[in-house]
Order: structure tokens, then C-alpha cells, then sequence
């Protein structure tokens, strides 16, 4: 398909049906105390060039101006519905809140964080694109994120992937498809057939939901940057995931859990590998930074839970290494960590 003929699927104004023959889109917004950058996430559903979309905010408790300015909203756009939660639930309970309440017309989910925006014409690409390959459970397309375009090396002249192909590619490093959430669009059926979606409370559920769906199932992507990915200190990945590295641990999970049906014998062993040694290279900086118990507890969970309990000789000389490869580095982020004046006093 070339590119002028996945853009000639979008809807020519003397050929659209009825909005009732228009597959069903259902928008999520999980939000919890997201005020600051919500305006710009439900104006770019509402400026949606495709019609058939009920728009969905679920209100996790926030106590900022999230209820003020979803009210302001609800009361002028009959596309969108607000529910509130009764009590706080966690981040992934929240989006398995958000999940069900689909409608039961919904023929496709589209998730968006309130820290993110959508391009005017996403929906409809991404249906488009659904529509023309009704084996794709899950749809993509390239994203803005951190002033670039993610995922940077995925083949931008196909539109059609096995799924397995696209799990088998980001388990080996070679592309990652699932940049976040609301850079993908997903049918509702396979979300109805998995219920709760995200399972096991891990704050990379999502990940575990993908690589599962896509097992027996197709993957398909828009080459068009339709989707835009905000990074700040507020956001749940900056303010969570990353002081406790949680990426890195949900990374070998996968690995784990997902090598031995995406990876031939030989594939899985050699990623095995190479992740443990960048996981202990890993671990040895973070006895550097002077990381918490917090931090500690998960990590040793995860290599515990995953068959590879933490090997200390193995850490030790992890940590050796590293300073007889770069003694520069090591103790600037020692002085960095720990206190550099105290440390170069002493020295």
C-alpha cells in the first residue's frame, strides 16, 4: 500500500456515510489531579475530523481544577461523559475502570492521557487503516515525543506487521511499537475478551496486555505522527516510574515472560544474557547514585520473581568493573550523589 493510498482512506466529504455506519470510537482519559494540561488533551478529541466518537473521562478523585474544567466541557459538547470515582484507585485500576466503560457498540478504543494530544485526524487514519485490515487488534502510528519522532527505526513504508513480528522486533531491540498508551489505538473487542486489560498491578501492565493480544493477532501503523507524548515532572512515568527505574525492571519481565513464545532457543538465551549483564551494569550505578530501600526491594523482587534472584559476588564485581572503566565517572556521580564537596574534601 503506498502512501497516498492509506491517506486516500480518509473519508471524502461527498462519500461520507452516516455517522451510525461509522465504526464507534471510544476516547479514554483516565486523569487524576491532570488540570494542567487537560484543555489542550480534550480539545484535540473534540477538533477530531472523524464523527462516531464517545468521549470518556474518568475523574480519579482529583481535588486540583480537573472537576471544574470537566464540567465546563460536559456542559457544551453532548460527545463527552465524565465518571467519578468514589475513592483513589491506582493508576492501572483506574484505566481498568476506564475500559469498562465502553459502550457496548464500541468498535474501537482509543486511550489518551490528559497530558497528551491527538492530531485532528488520528481517529480516522487509524480506523481507516483498521477498517482496510480487519486482523490488526492494535494500530500505531509515529509520535512526538521528547522533540522526536518515536518508534524511530520501525520500517516506515509498511502498514501491516504480524504481531508477532512486532513483539519478537522490541524484544530483541531492534523496534519498540508501544511507546505509551495513547500513541496506539486498540479494537474494544480484545479489551472486552481480557478483563481486567492490564493485569498484575505492575505499572507496565499495558506492555504485558500487547505482547499477549498480539500473539495470534496482527498489528497495524499509520507512518504519520498523529499522536503527541508530553514528558514533565508531574506525569505518573517521571514521577514513579522513573526514580525507581521501573522501566528496566518490567523490561526483563517481558523478556522473561514473553522470549520463550516470541524468540527462537538461541535468540532467547543471547537476550538473556546481554539483559542481565545491562541490568547488574545497571544496578552497579545505582549503588553509586546511593539508591533507597525502595528502590532495592523492587529490583531484588524482580530479578527474585523472574528465576534470577540477585547474585551479590555478580553485583560486586559489576560495581569493579565499572570504576576500573570509567574511575572518572564513578566518582563524579559519587560526588553528585552523595554530597561532591564532603567526598572531594576528604579525597
Amino acid at each position: 500500500m503506498s502512501q497516498s493510498h492509506l491517506l486516500s482512506l480518509r473519508l471524502a466529504p461527498n462519500l461520507v456515510p452516516h455517522v451510525s455506519e461509522m465504526p464507534l470510537v471510544s476516547v479514554l482519559t483516565p486523569v487524576y489531579n491532570g488540570a494542567r494540561y487537560l484543555r489542550d488533551a480534550i480539545d484535540s478529541v473534540l477538533d477530531q475530523t472523524y464523527a462516531n466518537i464517545e468521549y470518556i473521562v474518568i475523574d480519579n478523585c482529583s481535588d486540583d481544577d480537573t472537576p471544574a474544567i470537566l464540567a465546563e466541557y460536559v456542559g457544551r459538547d453532548s460527545h463527552m461523559k465524565v465518571v467519578r470515582n468514589d475513592t483513589l484507585l491506582d493508576v492501572i485500576e483506574n484505566h481498568n475502570v476506564a475500559f469498562r466503560t465502553m459502550s457496548a457498540a464500541s468498535v474501537y478504543c482509543k486511550v489518551l492521557h490528559a497530558d497528551d494530544c491527538l492530531e485532528p485526524g488520528c481517529v480516522e487514519k487509524m480506523v481507516a487503516l483498521g477498517e482496510r485490515h480487519p486482523s490488526t487488534t492494535i494500530i500505531g502510528s509515529y509520535s512526538y515525543w521528547e522533540s522526536g519522532r518515536f518508534p524511530e527505526t520501525i520500517p516506515s513504508n509498511r502498514f501491516f506487521f504480524a504481531g508477532r513480528e512486532v513483539c519478537r522486533a522490541a524484544l530483541l531491540g531492534e523496534y519498540f511499537a508501544f511507546l505509551s498508551p495513547s500513541s496506539l489505538m486498540i479494537r474494544s473487542s480484545v479489551i472486552r475478551d481480557r478483563d481486567p486489560f492490564y493485569q498484575g498491578g505492575e505499572l507496565h501492565a499495558d506492555l504485558d496486555a500487547y505482547y499477549s493480544v498480539l500473539e495470534n493477532t496482527d498489528y497495524g501503523f499509520v507512518p504519520e505522527l498523529l499522536t503527541s507524548i508530553r514528558t514533565h515532572d508531574d506525569s505518573v512515568t517521571s514521577s514513579e516510574a522513573n526514580p525507581l527505574r521501573k522501566l528496566q525492571a518490567a523490561q526483563l519481565r517481558m523478556l522473561v515472560r514473553y522470549g520463550p513464545v516470541y524468540l527462537s532457543s538461541a535468540e532467547y538465551d543471547e537476550s538473556l544474557t546481554n539483559q542481565l549483564q545491562h541490568y547488574y551494569r545497571f544496578l552497579a550505578r545505582a549503588i553509586l547514585e546511593g539508591r533507597g530501600p525502595e528502590f532495592w526491594d523492587l529490583h531484588k523482587a524482580t530479578l527474585a520473581t523472574t528465576g534470577h534472584p540477585l547474585n551479590r559476588i555478580r553485583l560486586i564485581g559489576a560495581l569493579l568493573r565499572r570504576f576500573m572503566q570509567f574511575p572518572r565517572s564513578c566518582m563524579q556521580i559519587l560526588m553528585t550523589s552523595h554530597g561532591g564537596k564532603k567526598i572531594a574534601r576528604k579525597s
